[in-house]
């Protein structure tokens, strides 16, 4: 069972587990997700079916995914508890004199003077037992190794609560309409242009206002493709924009007119009875020479460059599908149907994630800067000072102990000390944390 609590902890093992999220992650940055199954079809026809079949159009909700961060989330959380264990056990011993592993060169007046003067200008802290002068530096250092580990435990746990607990929603809204959300918010769209109107470049712009459930209003708002809104934990971005079809009804008797902007199949009539069916728009058209028919044209890029409106024409009983041109206009009982240009209208991608958990992985993000600050620039440095006796205790990959004897013995031939050899208190410790 220790065998096993060891391997759980261990760096190699955890490190193999950060490697497979890494490649489970790059996999779905590759992979656009949560799209419908249908989507994969067309666009990966190769290998879509064996993409739906293991789950990669969904990977961060695959079992295999889960089981992988719950085996991290259990080897960072036993690779913690040890280390703030060895801390217990380790940092009341640093700042007692020891009896052994002391170098075997014994220090001189002049040399120890010079010690204590050079750990000064270091700024070492002094802690006088009476019998010794013990100099320290850097004791946070200790804490490096477990805050690292800590805080990947914490940005595990947050960041599988933002994704699991986040959501995704795609409005598709017209200028002057108001949409809801699965919450009860509304967004109500004011205007959608794809020209700025200060640099003339094409761009899509929305101007937008966002109410929570309880009244708050984001107020009026501009929203670009790199310029979301965020209110109320949700983020509003300019996702794309669509076109869709603009027939204007007007009423021979009266003069009233009402403008329709059109997505899907629809019925524009009266009475029930009169009218036309709408059925698409097509991107572009072509006029077959021999027959002097209309040839409804269709590319693969989201392009209306000669749009042509299809339609089909409901008159007493009499039903006719018809093509119809930009500015060109049909009558229909007592009621003329003018087929405008094509208008542009935004997709708006609704982005929510749970308060506070954003906030709370940001700050475990922060806290894993501070660990690797702790481990890699504050290193722990400890010199004991006992009469003519000195020991420096400081991990290997600092150098501080070359840096030290080489003060000392300035222009001396420096002696062979047998301490050299001897394990350290800061390397048993290296050992045991596997910093």
């Amino acid at each position: 069972m220790r065998k096993i609590y060891v391997f759980v902890r261990s760096m190699k093992f955890g490190l193999i587990l950060l490697l497979v999220v890494a490649g489970f992650s790059v996999v779905g940055s590759l992979i656009p997700q949560t799209f419908d199954e249908p989507w994969y079809i067309e666009n990966y026809p190769n290998f879509g079916e064996i993409l739906l079949t293991m789950g990669l159009h969904r990977i961060f909700a695959q079992w295999y995914f889960i089981v992988v961060c719950v085996l991290l989330g259990l080897s960072l959380a036993t690779a913690t508890i040890s280390r703030v264990f060895v801390l217990r056990k380790l940092l009341p011993n640093t700042l007692i004199v020891p009896e052994e592993g002391y170098r075997s060169d014994e220090l001189d007046e002049v040399k120890t003077s010079r010690l204590r003067t050079y750990l000064q200008k270091k700024r070492y802290r002094e802690f006088n037992t009476g019998d010794a002068t013990i100099y320290y530096k850097n004791r946070l250092g200790y804490f490096g190794s477990a805050v690292v580990h800590f805080s990947l435990l914490m940005i595990l746990v947050f960041g599988g609560l933002v994704l699991g607990l986040s959501d995704v929603e795609d409005v598709l809204i017209m200028p002057g309409e108001t949409a809801t959300l699965s919450d009860g918010s509304t967004l109500h769209l004011f205007n959608f242009t794809r020209l700025d109107p200060v640099t003339g470049r094409t761009e899509s712009i929305s101007i937008i206002e966002a109410v929570a459930p309880n009244g708050r209003s984001s107020g009026v708002r501009e929203i670009r493709v790199n310029q979301p809104l965020r209110f109320n934990s949700f983020v509003y971005y300019q996702f794309q924009h669509l076109y869709a079809g603009s027939i204007t009804a007007v009423d021979l008797e009266t003069g009233g007119f009402d403008t329709f902007h059109l997505v899907e199949r629809s019925f524009l009539t009266t009475d029930n009875r009169t009218g036309i069916w709408f059925e698409t728009v097509f991107q572009g058209w072509t006029m077959d020479e021999e027959t002097g028919r209309i040839i409804p044209l269709r590319y693969d890029a989201p392009i209306f460059p000669d749009p042509l409106y299809y339609i089909m024409v409901m008159d007493n009983n009499v039903h006719e599908h018809r093509f119809a041109v930009p500015g060109s206009h049909v009558h229909v009982g007592g009621i003329r149907f003018e087929f405008n240009e094509l208008i542009n209208y935004p997709v708006i991608r609704v982005s929510y994630s749970p308060h506070p958990f954003p906030s709370l992985l940001l700050a475990a993000a922060i806290l894993l800067m501070v660990g690797l600050a702790l481990s890699f620039y504050f290193i722990p440095v400890i010199v004991v000072l006992k009469g003519s006796q000195y020991k420096i205790t400081s991990l290997k990959s600092s150098g501080i102990d070359l840096e030290i004897v080489a003060m000392l013995y300035d222009g001396e031939d420096v002696p062979k000390d047998a301490s050299d050899d001897e394990p350290i208190e800061a390397q048993k410790f290296e050992r045991e944390v596997d910093i």
